[in-house]
């Protein structure tokens, strides 16, 4: 078991390198795991690695739900197990050890639960409209003894505010949306590596005055991209993410629903009150109606009527 948890830490991960905080996580998990087995199990260091069978896995996945933490966080915890034993037994690491016995069950939430969870991130009318409201404002910053007048929040800001709320795209989406991706005739916008693939975004009318107004504005400095920096520049994700933190914290908004990915929730709440589920899966890009369900909100009253005017 040492000898695992040295070699779990070693895992370079899908890309090479770990970020940091993605070696924080698996720094804690480790040693919350090996903390676990030598209390509940008396599974020390010394103790071959073949003594970690899926059973105790589970148990030390339900230990920590029961000790409160959040549904993202075991799966996360669950992840990386399952990873570092893929990664070892793949590379011929451990010995006495052939079947990874973390892919044997799966960390389960039901729909009703991953529901209640994007509504919760959700981002509201209301916070969308206090962002809109105040992206254009200045704040005063002391420059060397001098007062300047500076924007809240980059010029790109609205843009990405608006683009995101009303396609439901995600960030990683928009990052590579370029200007020769919009049909201006059949009012879409093709996205060409999503993260379920290719797929078409549909443009409402606002949408396309905005985007047709910005274009006018851009074309002569022959930007490829749809959001851009100042410079010219093509923005990455990760920047237009970390300007929307700092944006944020400045107006003094915060909450679980106030990220990005909150805008993507929003959309999809929206499109399912309006729509079939079939519909709302297309415009989502989901492969999976599983995931579409999510967004469904079929309470008992709900339906209650309506199935019982079915003939049957």
């Amino acid at each position: 078991v040492g000898d695992w948890i040295a070699k779990a830490l070693q895992d370079p991960g899908k890309k090479g390198t770990l970020s940091k905080p993605s070696q924080d996580l698996r720094l804690l998990t480790v040693r919350s795991f090996s903390g676990w087995l030598a209390q509940h199990r008396g599974i020390t260091n010394a103790h071959p690695v073949t003594k970690i069978t899926t059973r105790i896995i589970c148990e030390f996945i339900d230990s920590r739900k029961a000790a409160g933490n959040s549904e993202i966080t075991v799966r996360r915890y669950f992840g990386v197990i399952r990873r570092a034993f893929g990664w070892m037994i793949a590379n011929d690491e451990i010995h006495g050890v052939y079947r990874n016995p973390a892919v044997r069950f799966q960390v389960s939430e039901s729909i009703a639960e991953k529901s209640r969870r994007f509504r919760d991130k959700s981002m509201t009318d209301q916070v969308l409209q206090t962002l809109l409201d105040r992206v254009d404002d200045t704040l005063e910053v002391d420059n060397r003894g001098t007062v300047e007048l500076r924007p809240i929040a980059p010029y790109y800001m609205r843009p990405a505010l608006l683009i995101l709320s009303k396609t439901g795209m995600r960030p990683g989406e928009l990052e590579q949306a370029e200007w020769k991706d919009v049909d201006w005739n059949q009012r879409v916008l093709r996205i060409r590596k999503g993260k379920t693939g290719a797929r078409i975004i549909v443009l409402n009318d606002d949408l396309m005055q905005f985007l047709r107004d910005r274009w006018e504005e851009l074309k002569e400095f022959q930007h490829t991209h749809i959001l851009c920096l100042a410079e010219g520049g093509h923005l990455k994700r990760g920047t237009l993410t970390q300007a929307f933190k700092r944006y944020r914290d400045k107006i003094g908004i915060e909450g679980d629903n106030t990220s990005l990915y909150g805008l993507r929730h929003r959309y999809g709440h929206k499109l399912a009150e309006a729509l079939p589920v079939n519909r709302v899966a297309a415009a989502m890009g989901h492969t999976q109606i599983t995931t579409t369900m999510v967004y469904i909100r079929a309470e008992v009253e709900d339906i209650a009527d309506e199935v019982r005017g079915v003939s049957l």
